[in-house]
């Protein structure tokens, strides 16, 4: 009998965290909150990314008016296939800033729950790069148990042995559970 301290945890989660430092605009789902597939998890506002937006918006609209006024004069004709290779340039910017702000709003990849969020998250608070806002877990994900054991426990141990899980305060029930892989690295 080998006893050990585990911990319990889902097997498919998807991070949701803050691209870069933005500020949360809207924030959807509360704790433990219910989210369906493709549903937006957090909305995050990026001041830089509007701005690009915008600028590139205004020049969009004068590169498609250039581009139709080249065909009407004749001395701007000349000008129309640099005027049409500048918008589609202009456009592919748009489309790839578009894709870039989506990082901005992440959505659900799977229906879960809503788990780790902070409570004091509150919308107009500004984030740091790289934040963990949340945890989704995915509907009837499995849940597994990591151990540490000492060498001599390790070499005991084989994939397939039968185990146990004890909750602290042994207020939850015991998980009956089966080995499914040992890693024998340090």
């Amino acid at each position: 009998r080998i006893t050990a301290s585990g911990l319990l945890r889902p097997a498919e989660v998807w991070p949701v965290y803050a691209p870069s430092g933005a500020r949360i605009d809207a924030l959807p789902y509360p704790e433990g909150a219910h989210a369906a597939k493709d549903s937006v998890l957090v909305q995050l506002y990026v001041p830089d990314l509007h701005m690009r937006r915008q600028t590139l918006l205004a020049r969009l609209e004068g590169l498609r008016w250039q581009a139709a006024a080249s065909g009407l004069h004749a001395e701007s004709s000349s000008r129309l296939l640099v005027n049409e290779d500048a918008l589609a340039t202009a456009q592919a910017e748009l489309a790839s800033l578009e894709a870039e702000s989506l990082t901005y709003a992440p959505r659900a990849p799977f229906a879960g729950q809503l788990r780790d969020l902070d409570p004091d998250l509150q919308v107009g608070q500004w984030l740091p790069r790289k934040e963990k806002i949340a945890l989704l877990v995915r509907d009837g994900s499995p849940w597994l148990v990591e151990t540490w054991l000492d060498e001599e426990s390790v070499q005991r141990v084989t994939a397939g042995d039968s185990a146990q899980f004890i909750t602290d305060g042994l207020h939850g029930p015991v998980l009956r559970l089966t080995v499914s892989a040992v890693d024998r690295d340090a």
